[in-house]
């Protein structure tokens, strides 16, 4: 009898040891490479995060003229979110409340964030996005074609967004478009401006307009012979509907400028070989297919290889802004 229950005490001990590497075999591991480039920028605003072992990466694009609040996020916001409880949904929503309770205090200026996080166990990906910077997760079509697509890509916050632009005049702003012969790549803009002030900022901006700096030449803004830097936002309107920080902006015009991220939970499947994470200074110039093109085409390199690859088509195709991507592969237990 004895002899039965101790073989039978093998079998289960056997059996559950085979199941247990069984599941170490199907849990996921990734690889990650950064490049980023100051670009045709005076300064270098954008930073990265990146935690291979524990799935989390994260590129934040800071703005206002320094990169107080993206080297803030990149010091803090991890360490900040290993400490909170809950799920991984409502541990992101925490970090990104205490995030802008910090830098709207700290700080003048202000960052995007797009954020990954992977459920190696559970083959899942959390998209956190905040901004104008994009998360795409990349698929292999079930064709076994190695032409790569788009399986999902996180939604830019602009003042052009159908959503985003209603929540914004409901808050009494206005959003108009951009003048073409400023720059093509921005379509619509938030006016720091409620609806009655509209009438007078609208004379103002029809005599808005650009002047090439005799010494840099640099792109500036002019109205009424006074200089705005790159973006302008000084003169009174933003090409962006969501971010961390921006005090200024967010005091002047409370509501216009969310601080309320997107969260998206998606399954992965073993066609989904990578992820890119990139600021706006990517996503200006290139579509998401073509940056899952770029990774099709050079998908034997590293991930840090791969990234530098995108900025530097980004930058030959006109990109002005700070340049960063990070490129994430995926192992599914090969």
């Amino acid at each position: 009898m004895k002899s039965k229950l101790f073989f039978c005490l093998i079998l289960v001990t056997t059996s559950f040891c085979n199941y247990l590497q069984s599941m170490e075999n199907e849990i996921l591991s990734v690889k990650s490479g950064s490049y980023s480039m100051q670009g045709k920028r005076p300064h270098q605003e954008d930073t990265v995060c990146n935690y291979d072992e524990k799935g989390f990466h994260v590129v934040f694009d800071g703005h206002g003229g320094d990169n107080k609040v993206s080297m803030y996020l990149k010091d803090n916001f991890f360490n900040i979110y290993s400490n909170k409880k809950g799920t991984i949904t409502q541990r992101l929503e925490s970090t990104f409340k205490k995030c802008e309770e910090d830098c709207i205090v700290d700080f003048d200026s202000g960052s995007t964030a797009t954020i990954s996080i992977i459920d190696k166990l559970n083959k899942k990906v959390y998209f956190g996005n905040l901004g104008d910077s994009r998360g795409v997760l990349v698929k292999l079509p079930s064709n076994k074609t190695y032409e790569y697509g788009v399986a999902y890509e996180t939604k830019d916050h602009k003042p052009g967004r159908i959503d985003e632009k209603q929540r914004i005049e409901a808050c009494g702003y206005v959003v108009v478009p951009w003048k073409k012969e400023i720059s093509s790549k921005i379509k619509y803009i938030a006016m720091f401006a409620k609806q009655k002030e509209w009438q007078q900022r609208k004379l103002e901006y029809k005599y808005f307009k650009t002047h090439e700096d005799e010494k840099t030449k640099e792109l500036v803004y002019v109205y009424n012979n006074y200089f705005y830097n790159n973006y302008a936002r000084w003169f009174g309107f933003t090409n962006y509907s969501r971010s961390i920080g921006d005090k200024l902006h967010k005091k002047q015009c409370p509501g216009l400028i969310s601080v309320v991220p997107e969260i998206c939970k998606i399954p992965l499947a073993s066609q989904n070989k990578f992820l890119v994470l990139a600021s706006d200074g990517v996503w200006d110039t290139m579509t998401s297919k073509k940056a899952t093109d770029i990774i099709s085409y050079n998908r034997e390199k590293s991930p840090g290889d791969i990234a530098e690859t995108i900025c530097e088509k980004a930058f030959e195709k006109g990109s002005t802004d700070n340049i960063t991507a990070t490129v994430v592969k995926i192992f599914h237990g090969d």
